[in-house]
């Protein structure tokens, strides 16, 4: 609960639909996540807006590429870029105490006492 981003995963299909969803959010159940507060997602219907910046960082590794061999060539590129754009992520999120402390009014029984 410090206020640091986080990646969770990678995942790519042909489509973005609610069965993929499922799964995801059932593999990240599966892996003992309990609680997810902010999901940034691009564009997907049910979510709020997305928050573009990842996005626009893996448009720029793979826009000169043209095509890819293959999903693993794909997912190796874009884990690498991904590790690059997490490795920028060492301060906690800007405004995140207050954020927390209204998370811990409006999800109280979400929140854990200690955090």
């Amino acid at each position: 609960m410090e206020g640091h981003k986080e990646i969770l995963g990678l995942w790519i299909a042909q489509a973005e639909g609610a069965k993929f969803w499922l799964s995801v959010v059932t593999e990240l159940k599966n892996r003992g996540v309990q609680d997810i507060f902010i999901a940034c997602v691009d564009g997907l219907k049910g979510f709020p807006e997305a928050i573009e910046s990842v996005n626009i960082s893996l448009r720029k590794v793979s826009k000169n590429r043209g095509s890819f061999p293959n999903d693993n060539a794909v997912i190796k590129l874009f884990y690498l870029a991904l590790s690059n754009i997490a490795k920028k992520w060492s301060m906690p999120i800007k405004d995140w105490k207050p954020a927390l402390n209204r998370f811990t009014i409006q999800f109280e029984e979400r929140i854990p006492l200690r955090y």
